[in-house]
């Protein structure tokens, strides 16, 4: 059925925000690869993926609970958290993930961490195989 009135019609407004935040987040991926790349060369330990990863990881707690206190708009949520943050980092998502799980259980916190990193490791080198 094309758009009807039973069926909601997508908000062009949020998609908007999580465009517009991802746009920017994006940038500011490439331009903490970059920058990373130039300051601190050749480490391997600790790359531009982990500053990010981290970084990422506390602006998401950061913000979560800012909008939360603060009972900010929607829009700035999608703006901030699922945009910019997100486009910025999936890791701070799944942080955010696995941190409501511990509440839950934390066994199934262990096997959330464990499958994502596990599957997601297998999936790259399924996905390299697949290509050759």
């Amino acid at each position: 059925m094309v758009w009807g009135r039973s069926m909601n019609r997508p908000d062009l407004k949020s998609i908007g925000w999580v465009a517009l935040g991802g746009a920017i987040g994006a940038v500011f991926r490439h331009i903490a690869n970059l920058g990373f790349e130039f300051l601190l060369p050749g480490t391997e330990l600790f790359t531009a993926t982990s500053f990010v990863n981290i970084l990422g990881s506390f602006l998401m707690g950061y913000f979560i609970t800012h909008i939360a206190a603060h009972q900010q708009s929607n829009e700035k949520r999608l703006f901030l958290l699922t945009g910019l943050i997100g486009s910025f980092t999936t890791y701070s998502g799944f942080g955010l993930e696995a941190m409501a799980l511990f509440g839950e259980s934390p066994l199934i916190f262990s096997a959330y961490i464990f499958s994502q990193l596990f599957l997601g490791i297998v999936g790259l080198i399924i996905g390299v195989k697949a290509s050759k």
